[in-house]
């Protein structure tokens, strides 16, 4: 929990808490690893610059045991954390309904 006023954290930061709510986690539990990386031809498609060899970065976000262990990738920060909204949506409906 953040000790800053809701209005003062960044869109991105307010997703992912919203994600993930504050709750009784063990110490040192990993809740989601976000990870920027780098290489080359990475996000390669459909966008005109992006058809020349390149060097590129993008994003995975990665979830803790409690949360599925969910793997999402992409190009921009503000993609990938869509992408989680999605997926981690998808798993807590099958597991609400288990």
């Amino acid at each position: 929990m953040s000790r800053k006023d809701r209005s003062k954290l960044s869109d991105i930061d307010r997703r992912l808490r919203n994600l993930f709510p504050t709750e009784m986690w063990g110490n040192n539990e990993t809740i989601c690893t976000i990870r920027l990386f780098g290489g080359f031809e990475i996000f390669n498609g459909g966008i005109p610059y992006h058809n020349y060899e390149n060097w590129a970065s993008g994003y995975q976000i990665i979830t803790g045991d409690r949360y599925g262990n969910i793997k999402v990738s992409a190009e921009d920060l503000d993609d990938a954390v869509t992408l989680l909204e999605i997926e981690l949506k998808k798993w807590r409906e099958k597991n609400e309904s288990a």
